[in-house]
Formats: structure tokens, C-alpha cells, sequence
């Protein structure tokens, strides 16, 4: 393929692009009342044909620049802003794995103290070794420990009956049958 075909072709098809916006028939009817013009006043015709020449470069050079501007800006202002993307992912990822990692301990962190409290609440108040319940009692009384009165503390009496002033002994001891011994935290934790 040579030039002058490839010039053709290019002209061919300016020409029909043309043809699309502007019809022949108009374009024909101006191009025949601009040269009618330019016969009758030829002054000012040379004038206007010298101004479309010596202008046209600057304005297509113009046109060049700000569509070229345009176009690096476009490209510009997208790579600029997939490099910031790239930078704050950088930013970020890093900082996901540590918030994950802080996420997880903190999780690991009340399993083990909801299990250890657990733990602590059935071995003090709920079922002991060999599976009896167990219960909180305080003894009242001034002397030995066999004398005194017996109230129970998370028992169904709630502790009445205290003096002022006695002596209170706490010990752990095999709950009667009767004795609520759930409801300490809040509606009891049975071990599985």
C-alpha cells in the first residue's frame, strides 16, 4: 500500500464524514456564495483569505496543545490517583493483619476469663468435685465454731438474721436440696 492510496483513503473518508454533518447541497451552496462574495469585493477577500492562512496554524497548534493537555491530565490525574490507591492499600493491608491479630486476642481474652470465671463461680458456689451442690454459709457467733446460728448467704432466707457486731465465719459447705445456688451472675453459668 502506498502513500497516495492511504491519502485517498484518508480523504474518502473525511469526505464522507463530511458529507454526514454538513450535506453537499449546503456546502456547495456556501462555497459558491463565498467565491461570488470574493469576486465582487476582492480587497476584502484577500484580506480574509491572507487572515484564515496566517491564523489557521496558530489555531490548529492551539487546538493541538489543549486537547494534548487534556489528555495528559486525564492520564495523569488517573495514575495519580492508582498511585495514592496503591500507597493508602499499602497503608492499610498491614494495618488489617494488626487489627485482625488485636481482634482475635481480645476474643481469646474473654473466652478465657468467661471459662476461668466460670470455672471459679461452679468450684466456690456451683456443683463441687464429686458433683454435689455447694453453697456460701455465714456462722454467727462469739466462741468456737460449733456455736452459733447458721444463715445461708445465696440461700432461699438471703442472709437474715446477722447481728451487729458478731463474729462471721464464711465456710463452704454441702447445700441442702432446697437452696438456690444459681442466680449469683445473672441467671448462673452450669458447666457443660
Amino acid at each position: 500500500m502506498g502513500v497516495q492510496e492511504s491519502a485517498s483513503r484518508a480523504l474518502t473518508y473525511a469526505t464522507r464524514q463530511l458529507d454526514r454533518i454538513i450535506s453537499p447541497s449546503t456546502r456547495r451552496d456556501a462555497w459558491e456564495y463565498v467565491v461570488c462574495n470574493l469576486r465582487e469585493r476582492p480587497v476584502l477577500g484577500s484580506l480574509l483569505t491572507l487572515l484564515a492562512l496566517t491564523c489557521l496554524p496558530p489555531l490548529l497548534l492551539f487546538t493541538t496543545f489543549c486537547a494534548s493537555l487534556l489528555a495528559f491530565t486525564i492520564v495523569s490525574a488517573v495514575l495519580f490517583v492508582v498511585f495514592w490507591i496503591g500507597v493508602a492499600a499499602l497503608v492499610l493491608i498491614p494495618t488489617l493483619f494488626f487489627t485482625i491479630g488485636v481482634g482475635c486476642c481480645v476474643w481469646a481474652w474473654g473466652v478465657v476469663w468467661f471459662v476461668g470465671g466460670r470455672w471459679v463461680y461452679n468450684l466456690m458456689i456451683g456443683e463441687g468435685e464429686d458433683g454435689k451442690e455447694m453453697g456460701v454459709v455465714e456462722r454467727e457467733g462469739k466462741g468456737d465454731r460449733n456455736e452459733g446460728s447458721d444463715v445461708v448467704v445465696n440461700g432461699l432466707d438471703g442472709g437474715a438474721g446477722k447481728k451487729k457486731g458478731s463474729a462471721v465465719q464464711v465456710e463452704v459447705f454441702p447445700a441442702f436440696e432446697d437452696v438456690d445456688c444459681v442466680g449469683l451472675m445473672g441467671g448462673g453459668m452450669n458447666s457443660p
